[in-house]
């Protein structure tokens, strides 16, 4: 009798298990919807297309078809271009039936307007005259809004679009875009940073205080990475004068994030050799990114050692994009010590590199492709399709014709733009 007792027990154990493991499931909570839409990383490019631009409060969205939404918006602050009334129907596409509609209902934003163009789908949509004439749609399909913007942003943005088009370019325009490009949200200082990229202002009218902005912009830590690409590639091309002070007072400690140096190589066109090798010896990825990218002829035998042992893969393809990048053949020798790298990104980059060198030797990778073991042939073989010289084929016909491993055959008929099941 003791053993039926027992299955029962055992048996009560695992419905109590089963029972517990079902509750932990329902109560488990759901997959995370997917988030609202948000842009805004062009809404001043879009300002300056369309004209126009408002602060107003959201009604209560309602969808018109399958991916048109209307909500009526009222107006709290005109910021560029004619009025347009107290209140206004905002119009905008959801192409994502998954999510939830980009506005909802009482949320205050910063929206970029343009009217309902003739002869489109919109023009169905609201085929009303009248509401036709009250509607604006949301500019740059969709995107040029910002939710919940700061007084302090829309400030800015009042004085910058205030400003005529040959003032917004001078220094007084340069340092609206600077403040919003520190401090702003995320979407407008990004948006900023784009129009501060794509102007032809010079950088001899960026002011002490906007260099300050434009650091702490580079400092941010809460915006995408393409404010700090568009940052420093303005840099790099405006070289502003009052940018060195700033930067150098926050270098002085070795530990500074990685992007402060990387601004003061693009101001400078170059590191010095002191500075990159304080770099190289960093214990922070970051930074002996930034030096590797960097180093100096000099510093070859530096750049060897990274690619022997260094751990990070990143800093790696930095190293020897750079050895490549030196441009004579000690540097084009370094840099075909990441053809056999156990990581694909880091050979990858190593083929791309040594193809631009100017010290491209075909007759060199060929002694790879027949003499190493593998991955370095196909590292070989991906330069020598990359190259595209007469002198690169001739070593890639060989390769295809004679080489005793046949993956490499067919992968250097891959190259030559053949069908390899063709021979």
């Amino acid at each position: 009798m003791e053993r039926p007792a027992s299955r029962l027990r055992i048996r009560s154990r695992g419905s109590a298990l089963a029972l517990a493991l079902i509750g932990l499931l329902l109560a488990a909570p759901a997959s995370p919807a997917p988030p609202r839409a948000s842009d805004g990383t062009r809404l001043l490019e879009a300002a300056e297309t369309s004209g126009s631009a408002v602060v107003g409060r959201v009604g209560a969205p309602r969808a018109l078809d399958g991916s048109g939404w209307l909500a009526p918006l009222r107006i709290e602050t005109v910021l560029l271009g004619p009025t347009v009334g107290e209140s206004i129907e905002l119009a905008w596409e959801e192409l994502a039936a998954s999510r939830a509609p980009r506005f909802r209902e009482a949320e205050r934003v910063l929206v970029v307007l343009a009217p309902v163009p003739s002869g489109s789908l919109w023009s169905k949509r609201v085929g009303s005259p009248a509401l036709r004439q009250r509607t604006r749609v949301v500019a740059d399909r969709s995107r040029a809004f910002v939710r919940e913007p700061s007084l302090g942003a829309t400030n800015r943005l009042r004085h910058y679009w205030a400003l005529s088009q040959t003032e917004r370019r001078g220094a007084t325009g340069l340092g609206h875009l600077a403040s919003l490009i520190g401090s702003a949200e995320p979407p407008l200082a990004t948006s900023a940073a784009h129009a501060l990229a794509s102007s032809s202002a010079g950088g001899e009218l960026i002011d002490s205080g906007s260099a300050r902005d434009l650091v702490l912009g580079l400092l941010r830590d809460d915006v995408p990475s393409a404010l700090r690409d568009a940052l420093l590639g303005w840099i790099g091309g405006a070289r502003p004068p009052a940018l060195r002070a700033e930067l150098e007072r926050r270098l002085t400690p070795p530990d500074a994030p990685a992007v402060l140096h990387l601004a003061l190589a693009r101001l400078e066109g170059e590191l010095a050799a002191e500075h990159s090798e304080a770099l190289l010896a960093s214990a922070d990825p970051e930074l002996r990114q930034v030096g590797a990218a960097h180093a100096g002829p000099e510093q070859l035998g530096v750049l060897r050692g990274i690619l022997a042992q260094d751990p990070i893969a990143r800093v790696r393809v930095a190293a020897v994009r750079r050895a490549a990048a030196i441009g004579d053949e000690p540097g084009f020798e370094a840099a075909l010590d990441a053809f056999d790298d156990a990581e694909p990104t880091v050979r990858a980059a190593a083929a791309d590199a040594t193809s631009r060198s100017a010290a491209f030797d075909a007759i060199r990778l060929r002694g790879i492709a027949f003499g190493w073991p593998r991955p370095a042939p196909e590292t070989a073989v991906l330069a020598l399709r990359l190259h595209a010289s007469g002198a690169s084929r001739a070593v890639l016909e060989e390769i295809a014709a004679s080489h005793e491993d046949a993956g490499l055959r067919t992968l250097a008929q891959i190259a030559l733009g053949r069908d390899p099941q063709a021979h």
